[in-house]
């Protein structure tokens, strides 16, 4: 199925409109943003990826898991990820790297409405938000990652 309408200028007039800063990278086809977050984490990068079939909202903090808190970060992670309905979050056993990643499918779709681009570009650092300061503190090592996660269901 193919789409009546670019999906990435379809996102970007959304931007404009609401006076988002940000940058586009053509040659990756990807918009590159900063969002203010109430959180120990202060802001996360928001990255919007074009595919064919839809797009992908990426949220990454400035914050990585280190070698040392690897382990209960991938299990405060697993646990937040239990249940969630419209993303997910990831952990990069290489390098630490933590982000949350939400997919938008638009195949078939002839617009794409402003609500549906408005709760793409809300969920990942919402979750951010809920998340962060017990990920903060699990990834600084001062608490494990059960102990965090009971924590933000408090």
């Amino acid at each position: 199925m193919t789409m009546n309408f670019n999906m990435c200028e379809v996102v970007r007039d959304y931007l404009d409109r609401h006076e988002w800063k940000y940058s586009y990278i053509s040659e990756k086809n990807i918009i590159k943003c900063g969002v203010n977050i109430k959180s120990k984490l202060k802001s996360v990068q928001i990255f919007i990826d074009f595919k064919a079939r839809g797009f992908v909202v990426i949220a990454v903090p400035t914050l990585s898991a280190g070698q040392d808190t690897m382990d209960e970060v991938m299990r405060y992670l697993t646990r937040a990820n239990y249940g969630l309905l419209d993303g997910n979050f990831e952990l990069d056993l290489n390098d630490g790297e933590i982000r949350y990643k939400a997919y938008v499918p638009c195949a078939g779709l002839n617009m794409l409405p402003d609500s549906i681009i408005e709760e793409a570009l809300a969920v990942p650092p919402l979750m951010f938000q809920k998340f962060g300061d017990g990920l903060a503190a699990v990834a600084l090592g001062f608490s494990d990652g059960e102990t965090a996660y009971r924590k933000t269901q408090a």
